[in-house]
């Protein structure tokens, strides 16, 4: 039935507290391991309000130290992580911080992905001082339509 199909969301979560030993402050490497979410259609259509919120917030709360290492040993062994059909990946970029940082060359205007590939969804800050967020992703034309229509709704 497809009210059962489950559906998944992929999302980086910074990992740098939940190692032990936890990372120190500075450390500039990757400490991003994929969390997730999932779901059945019927759950999805008959959403509480905070129904996501409490989903992504369960998948944070799994990743121990325990979890952490062993995720990082499956995805070297397969080589990252496959979206499938019925998954997606959200990276929610306007929470980094990146536009406080002062890099070499100054303070970063604008972050923007060079490939939007389907199966991802971005999450980046709006225009300085305007608030909001921009929506990055890759959808067929009649999703899209779709996408556009209950947007404008809300």
């Amino acid at each position: 039935m497809a009210e059962e199909k489950v559906s998944t969301m992929l999302f980086p979560v910074d990992v740098r507290k939940k190692v032990i030993p936890e990372l120190p402050n500075g450390f500039a490497g990757n400490a991003l391991v994929p969390g997730f979410a999932r779901a059945t259609v019927k759950e999805l259509m008959e959403l509480e309000d905070d129904f996501i919120i409490r989903k992504v917030q369960e998948g944070i709360e799994r990743l121990n130290d325990e979890y952490i290492k062993s995720g990082i040993d499956w995805l070297e062994l397969n080589r990252g992580v496959p979206c499938k059909e019925d998954s997606f990946s959200l990276v929610a970029w306007w929470r980094l911080g990146l536009e406080s940082e002062i890099f070499a060359w100054g303070r970063l205007k604008c972050a923007t992905p060079l490939i939007v590939k389907p199966g991802l969804v971005m999450l980046l800050p709006g225009a300085k001082d305007e608030g909001g967020i921009n929506i990055c992703l890759s959808l067929p034309k009649d999703q899209l339509q779709e996408f556009c229509r209950i947007m404008l709704e809300t």
